[in-house]
C-alpha cells in the first residue's frame, strides 16, 4: 500500500514540495541566528567602546559655558552664552572709542562695559559682530537699550524684559505683570460681588518661573504671593516708552 501511495504522482510531488519548504526553513533560521549574534557582538563592541566617552564627555561639558535658563516671558539681552571672562571677547567689541551705528536710523550703540557683558551677556548687536548672526529687530534693538540705560542708571536688578504694544515692560525676579478679565456665566452675563462690582480674575500672568500664578480662589481670598510687585499692563501708566526714556526722535 505505501508503494501504492509513493506510485500516485500528487502525493509524491506534494512530499517533495514539503521536503523543500523544511529545507528553507531551515536555512533561514539558520541565517537569522547568525545575523542576531553577529548584532550581539557588535552592540559588546559598542559598549566597550563606550565605556571611554563619559570621561571624555564630562570633561568637555565642564569647560563649556552653561546657558542660563530663561523665564517664560523674559528674552534675554542675547541668547549667546558669556565665558566667565570677557578674554575672548575681542577688544573691538568692547572699545569705546569704537563707534557702530544702528541699522534702524537710531544712531550709535551705546557703549556696554565689560561688567555688562559678565553680568548680563552680549547685546544682539555685539552677537552680530561675533558670531554673523541676524542684525535684531528695531523693537529688540530699543529694548536693549533701555535695559543698558537702566544698568548705567544703577539699575542693575532687572532679568530681561519684553516689547509689546510700544513699550517695554522690564521685568524683574519679584515682579508679575498680569491682565484681568470679568467673570461670566454659560450665557456670557457678567458676574458680580455683593457690592454689585464686577467680579474680577486674572486671565494672564507673566512672571518668572518661580512666581506661579494664584489660582482663582486665591485671588478672590487675596492669597497673593508675598514680596511680589503686582502690575497691570492695562494701566496706560505701566511700561516704558523706549524713545522718550532714551531721547530718541521717532
Amino acid at each position: 500500500m505505501l508503494y501504492d501511495l509513493f506510485r500516485n504522482k500528487w502525493i509524491s510531488g506534494g512530499i517533495i514540495i514539503l521536503i523543500i519548504f523544511s529545507t528553507l526553513v531551515i536555512i533561514v533560521i539558520q541565517e537569522d541566528i547568525k545575523t542576531s549574534n553577529q548584532v550581539e557582538r557588535e552592540i559588546d563592541e559598542t559598549k566597550k567602546i563606550r565605556q571611554w566617552e563619559p570621561t571624555d564627555k564630562a570633561e568637555s561639558q565642564q569647560n563649556e559655558p552653561v546657558p542660563e535658563v530663561d523665564d517664560p516671558i523674559t528674552p534675554k539681552i542675547t541668547d549667546e552664552t558669556v565665558d566667565e571672562s570677557t578674554e575672548d571677547i575681542p577688544e573691538l567689541i568692547l572699545d569705546p572709542n569704537v563707534v557702530k551705528y544702528s541699522p534702524h536710523g537710531l544712531g550709535p550703540y551705546p557703549y556696554v562695559s565689560k561688567e555688562f557683558v559678565l553680568a548680563k551677556g552680549l547685546t544682539t548687536w555685539q552677537a552680530v559682530e561675533l558670531f554673523g548672526s541676524d542684525p535684531p529687530s528695531k523693537n529688540i534693538e530699543l529694548m536693549e537699550r533701555i535695559l543698558i540705560k537702566l544698568w548705567n542708571d544703577g539699575d542693575t536688578s532687572w532679568t530681561g524684559g519684553v516689547f509689546k504694544n510700544g513699550k517695554v515692560y522690564v521685568n524683574y525676579p519679584n515682579r508679575a505683570y498680569v491682565r484681568y478679565a470679568k467673570l461670566r456665566n454659560l450665557n456670557g452675563i457678567v458676574q458680580k460681588d455683593e457690592n454689585g462690582q464686577p467680579i474680577r480674575y486674572i486671565s494672564r500672568w507673566r512672571a518668572p518661573a518661580s512666581i506661579p500664578k494664584p489660582t482663582k480662589e486665591q485671588f478672590w481670598a487675596g492669597d497673593m504671593p508675598e514680596g511680589v510687585e503686582i502690575i497691570d499692563m492695562d494701566n496706560n501708566d505701566v511700561g516704558i516708552e523706549p524713545y522718550s526714556f532714551l531721547g530718541l526722535d521717532k
